[in-house]
């Protein structure tokens, strides 16, 4: 059985999804994956040769620029999730995620607000993958005709105290609220800490979103984060695909680029028309539990007032019936689960909170008017057209 590496150089979410990627592809191949620590020296990579004799490598994202160039793994092909770079990472090598795409998510969230500002916080030192994101993000927003500020912490770091103080001026330098893209959800855990230590309001006075859906990061705030889902099981496979051309002797000219899913929508981002601290709580509830066969009645016992008070109070603040929520969830989330593709029919109704197949595709056809298979199926081939339409305009 021939070997790729995968040189992984963080344990963090995006690596292992990629991982994740690439096993699979490398499967279909009959390839093994062995997983390898960075290396730096010649006599590294000849000890990987000599250990392994692989197909080839995979660099994982996360590594320092420059540090594993191609000279580096003599013959063998090598694939970076890297964007290109003319003397280290030729495009011809390279896999990225599609910077304008994710971007324009997050622009498509902060815009639907209607926030009189929007700003960007990129990472310190504004490394190579943090600027198509930002130059992309003010397009989306100069299209509708608004503004992109930018924060660097480069200067203050990421020194709790120094951060908050400039990071708060900042915002006040103008009128609030602002809507921040992050560009990633560490960046933006890192924001919303300063927005609580400054005494500044999420979504209230900063609506937040990040990058990558890190849900440990997400999750673990006091106020949970909105993120741009990325597609990194496709970033794998693309890799795999890549390096098994490149080791038949072919290639292509340019790099592979995977786009990201879809926004997780969390309470960073969900502005009430008529705030309510009970309502953002019962939308909080439903968004973690909805799939779990949570039922208005439930939503309805925490307002602690009489069923038709609180149901007037979240039609208010909501524009909707709790029972149309709970369905609104369920319905995006078995959508998602459509258009990954990956798993059954049965399954899909079970995570959304169906006891049956039946039941499910009767609640599906009542809010799209066709059957989950259907749906799946029109949408997959929506979604190739799209993309199709993307490569020809990038030759063009």
């Amino acid at each position: 059985m021939e070997t790729v590496i995968f040189i992984k150089a963080i344990d963090r979410h995006p690596d292992r999804r990629k991982l994740d990627g690439v096993r699979e592809a490398a499967g279909r191949l009959g390839w093994r994956v062995q997983v390898s620590a960075p290396v730096s020296t010649n006599a590294e990579v000849a000890e990987l040769e000599k250990f392994w004799d692989p197909v080839g490598y995979i660099v994982a994202s996360g590594i320092s620029k420059g540090a594993m160039p191609v000279a580096l793994f003599g013959e063998k092909p090598v694939v970076y999730f890297h964007l290109p770079d003319e003397q280290l990472y030729p495009a011809s090598r390279c896999v990225h995620d599609d910077a304008d795409a994710v971007a324009r998510l997050a622009a498509k969230e902060l815009l639907s607000l209607g926030l009189p500002r929007y700003g960007y916080v990129c990472d310190a030192g504004r490394p190579a993958w943090s600027e198509p994101r930002h130059e992309a993000f003010a397009r989306a927003l100069a299209l509708h005709g608004r503004h992109a500020e930018i924060f660097d912490p480069t200067e203050c770091g990421w020194d709790n105290a120094a951060f908050t103080t400039s990071f708060a001026a900042w915002l006040r330098s103008g009128p609030l609220p602002m809507g921040i893209f992050a560009v990633t959800d560490a960046t933006a855990s890192h924001v919303a800490s300063a927005c609580t230590a400054a005494g500044l309001r999420i979504p209230d006075d900063v609506a937040l979103i990040g990058v990558s859906n890190e849900e440990s990061l997400c999750e673990g705030q006091a106020v949970t984060l909105s993120s741009v889902a990325m597609n990194y099981a496709a970033g794998g496979r693309l890799a795999v695909e890549k390096l098994a051309r490149i080791a038949a002797g072919g290639g292509d000219a340019g790099p592979a680029v995977y786009s990201p899913l879809w926004v997780v929508r969390r309470a960073s981002t969900t502005r009430l028309p008529k705030p309510d601290e009970g309502v953002s709580r019962a939308l909080e509830r439903i968004r973690r539990e909805a799939c779990g066969g949570l039922a208005a009645r439930d939503v309805l016992k925490d307002f602690g007032c009489s069923r038709r008070s609180a149901e007037m109070r979240f039609r208010a603040a909501a524009g909707r019936s709790i029972l149309e929520e709970i369905r609104r969830v369920r319905l995006e989330a078995a959508k998602r689960l459509l258009v990954e593709g990956r798993t059954t029919i049965d399954a899909i109704a079970y995570q959304s909170g169906y006891a049956s197949s039946a039941a499910f595709a009767t609640f599906f056809r009542a809010e799209t008017g066709t059957t989950p298979t259907k749906w799946r199926d029109l949408e997959q081939t929506a979604r190739a057209a799209r993309k199709g339409k993307m490569g020809m305009e990038c030759k063009d």
